[in-house]
């Protein structure tokens, strides 16, 4: 899969070449998103780039105009007073700058924020399940989502603080080089420690990143575990608070030492080179006094030639901090375009118009040949070599035990999964070569794994069928799945809000949650019904109820069910019995139950003792 295709870092000499395509690719992503907020924002920064130079210049004027108003008693004082003035408005201008880029910045992070999570959460849902069962993809999805909009801002800033810095840099370099040629140079050269200190440092933190994404899901895992609902009353029960919270601060502690000790080594070598460029500012101010009580320099050329110095160690500073956030943000949001490039698996089909009909379940049915599958190449196969036909209007039902490859199978049959080797047509017609769109259109299923909608009694049911979430609709399928004796009963009938999670929510048993399940799969008029396991939670009344109606709603459609209860399987039309991802036996109920030391004919003799002590083994 492509979560494991080397994300290898560029080396030093293609480094400028790598981080320059990607900060264009960027720039042109952020144009696409909010391009009034990104041209505003360069205007501001062009505009900000002239103030320090300005600030200096009337510093030294208004400094050397005080000289002067106090060495002669007050006369040219309107002339500091003008300046002064004008040192005022340009703070006032500075501020006000500040505030703009403040405000633009926040509506430029919301929108890209919309844009980028929209993108996210459209791509996860349009990816084959397989990526779902790969930790990988989790540790990429994870970083391709956290933090990503403040990132793409922070890029696009970087270089425009660069480009800002320079232009500033270069006006104060030359007043330094007016007044003596060492003092810029120094100034420059002082800069490039700090400068390869912070481009190591954003490669590092990178790398750190890398290796806590893992480590942090796990961290989060255990400590959901201690404050969640869903293992509350199993934590207790088995006394497993003190167990986790020793494994979550084990964890913690590590993923804390590891950010630790990078913080500390980078502290130390930022500590050094700052404490030598202090030491070397503070001689380089000396020799700055030394020429000024010579009568080399006036006190507002002092002033002015040290604010630049110091000033100029700061743009240099932020230069050195830019471009290492621009290859640290580089990096991470790579990740993010990573994500965004991974194949769908499922190209070839979604290209097509998803508007061409469904092939007609009417003579052949679905037909498998030779179908394995395995989630990637370095792991073992989940299904192998499975062939069997579904008759048109047929039900079958497929057996097996836990692991054996049931609901891998109903996903290939499906479409969920499509990188399976093998065939499986409807009627002629390949299924890889179907839209998804239009194969899940045209079925229905609940699952073993059917989700808990934590919102109305309505939307649990309408969600099987979003087009027919009518009044009508809801209580005919809900009457379908046996859930409206028990909504009726609910205080809001169908306008109920479910679950726990938010203020004023209703909790439902197990068994009341699956037959929403079950009226949801209703509510869609499929031909194809699959039920994974629909009677886990029922009671047997409810279960034979289910079953009844199923029977009556799956006429002329084709039904398939996996089930543990054998019993529910002997009206089917074909059973298969599943092993280690192979089909071992595929017949009638009756059939199966004639196969001397057959595998359902000892699953269902097992079964039936407990009802019947007296049947034994034949």
């Amino acid at each position: 899969m492509i979560m494991k295709e080397e994300a290898s870092l560029p080396n030093s000499s293609t480094r400028f070449i790598w981080v320059s395509k990607y900060i264009l690719k960027f720039l042109l992503y952020t144009w696409k998103i909010a391009p009034v907020h990104l041209s505003l924002l360069l205007f501001i920064r062009l505009l900000q780039s002239t103030v320090p130079s300005l600030q200096l210049f009337i510093t030294k004027e208004l400094i050397d105009s005080i000289t002067e108003a106090f060495k002669h008693g007050g006369m040219h004082i309107s002339s500091t007073y003008s300046f002064l003035m004008l040192q005022t408005l340009l703070l006032l201008f500075s501020q006000l700058c500040l505030i703009i880029e403040k405000i633009n910045k926040i509506k430029m992070q919301q929108k890209i924020n919309l844009f980028i999570e929209t993108n996210i959460a459209t791509k996860t849902s349009s990816l084959s399940l397989s990526y779902f069962d790969n930790s990988e993809f989790y540790d990429l999805l994870l970083r391709a989502s956290s933090g990503q909009s403040q990132r793409v801002v922070d890029l696009m800033n970087g270089p425009m603080q660069i480009v800002q810095n320079t232009l500033t840099l270069a006006t104060l370099i030359g007043i330094l080089a007016h007044f003596h040629w060492l003092a810029a140079v120094t100034v420059v050269v002082m800069s490039l420690p700090p400068l390869l200190l912070h481009l190591r440092e954003g490669k590092l933190r990178y790398k750190l990143l890398t290796e806590l994404t893992p480590l942090s899901r796990r961290i989060n895992y255990y400590f959901n575990l201690l404050i969640g609902r869903t293992a509350a009353k199993e934590v207790r029960l088995f006394e497993l608070q003190s167990h986790f919270l020793n494994r979550w601060k084990l964890l913690f502690n590590r993923s804390a030492n590891l950010q630790l000790t990078f913080e500390c080594k980078n502290s130390y070598y930022q500590g050094l080179v700052e404490a030598l460029n202090t030491i070397f500012v503070s001689i380089i101010l000396a020799w700055f006094i030394w020429m000024g009580v010579h009568q080399k320099l006036s006190l507002g050329e002092y002033v002015a030639i040290s604010q630049a110095y110091l000033t100029v160690q700061g743009l240099m500073l932020g230069i050195a901090l830019s471009i290492s956030g621009i290859y640290e943000n580089t990096l991470s949001l790579r990740d993010m375009f990573r994500f965004l490039e991974l194949p769908s698996e499922v190209c070839a089909s979604e290209e097509m118009d998803d508007t061409i009909p469904f092939p007609a379940l009417r003579k052949k049915g679905i037909t498998v040949h030779n179908l394995s599958f395995k989630y990637s190449a370095d792991t073992s196969w989940i299904l192998k070599d499975i062939s069997f036909s579904i008759l048109p209007g047929k039900k079958i039902a497929i057996v097996g035990n836990n692991g054996a490859g049931k609901s891998t199978l109903i996903k290939c049959l499906l479409g969920l999964y499509r990188t399976y080797e093998g065939t499986i047509l409807y009627e002629d017609v390949d299924l890889k070569q179907i839209p998804s769109k239009v194969l899940l259109r045209n079925a229905s299923a609940v699952f073993q794994d059917f989700v808990k909608y934590e919102q109305t009694v309505k939307e649990n049911i309408g969600y099987g069928n979003m087009d027919r979430m009518t009044d009508e609709e809801i209580l005919a399928a809900a009457k379908k799945g046996d859930a409206h004796s028990f909504v009726q009963k609910l205080e809001l009938g169908y306008e109920t809000e479910l679950g726990t999670s938010f203020n004023g929510g209703t909790e439902l048993s197990g068994g009341q949650w699956q037959k929403l399940a079950v009226s949801r799969a209703f509510i869609k008029n499929a031909d194809i019904v699959v039920l994974d396991e629909p009677t886990a939670s029922l009671d047997p009344y409810a279960e034979d109820v289910l079953y009844n109606t199923f029977s009556e709603l799956a006429n002329g459609k084709i039904t398939i069910l996996i089930s543990h209860r054998l019993s529910s399987c002997i009206n089917a039309d074909l059973i298969l019995v599943m092993n280690n991802g192979k089909i071992v036996e595929q017949g009638t109920h009756e059939e199966l139950m004639l196969i001397n030391n057959g595998n359902y004919a000892e699953m269902f003799r097992l079964q039936s003792q407990k009802y019947q002590p007296d049947i034994v083994h034949s």
